[in-house]
């Protein structure tokens, strides 16, 4: 656009404390799916659902979570009766230990959002030592590894979404070491005392004496 000065990238914080709970590394029955988000189209849920529904089939021993408040909220549910898929919860909107409980009693975050900024869900389920599934949206491209913070994917096909979530299904093993990966990643990248000492050193450099600034 022409703009011809320094440019400085961040992110968005998150709490730090989210870091520092403890796990239940006792395996679940059921391996639970955590959907958390605004309910509306552009966000998945829809893909979500059915991504839920095709893994089950392979592998009964799931369950979904779907959290969150929006205009297309009694669609999903009513959706969910009419297809007949079990085992599907809605915890409507969450906020403060139940928002905390909705990440922590999870054992993957599927969010196949079609558009984002810098999701915050997706930087607290990573922070909650949850791995990821989600799309290449936003800022997520610029940070997320696939294979190692969970799987990335173009596609908004629900059946490959189910396919990934059987592989985690399948795989505790490796949804621990890429929940321990991400948490580890959060803390040392997405704290709120890390974000907020960064965009000091940002303030303390735009406004240095001219001459003296070192963009980055």
């Amino acid at each position: 656009m022409g703009y011809p000065g320094p440019i400085f990238v961040e992110t968005t914080a998150i709490d730090e404390v989210l870091t520092e709970l403890p796990r239940d590394e006792q395996a679940r029955k059921r391996f639970r799916v955590l959907f958390l988000a605004r309910i509306e189209r552009t966000k998945g849920v829809l893909e979500a659902i059915d991504a839920y529904s095709q893994a089950k089939a392979r592998n009964s021993e799931m369950e979904l979570v779907v959290a969150g408040d929006g205009p297309l909220l009694e669609d999903a549910e009513e959706y969910a009766r009419r297809q007949g898929i079990t085992n599907v919860s809605f915890w409507g909107h969450v906020s403060g230990s139940r928002k905390v409980d909705a990440f922590m009693s999870a054992d993957c975050y599927l969010f196949p959002s079609y558009h984002e900024g810098m999701p915050v869900s997706v930087l607290e389920a990573m922070a909650c030592g949850l791995p990821v599934i989600t799309r290449p949206v936003g800022g997520v491209r610029d940070f997320f590894k696939h294979g190692e913070m969970g799987f990335l994917e173009e596609s908004t096909r629900p059946a490959v979404f189910a396919e990934l979530l059987g592989r985690l299904a399948d795989n505790r093993e490796l949804g621990r070491r890429m929940g321990e990966h991400n948490r580890a990643i959060a803390k040392r990248h997405f704290l709120a005392s890390q974000v907020a000492a960064r965009i000091l050193q940002i303030h303390e450099a735009v406004l240095a004496p001219k001459g003296t600034r070192n963009g980055r």
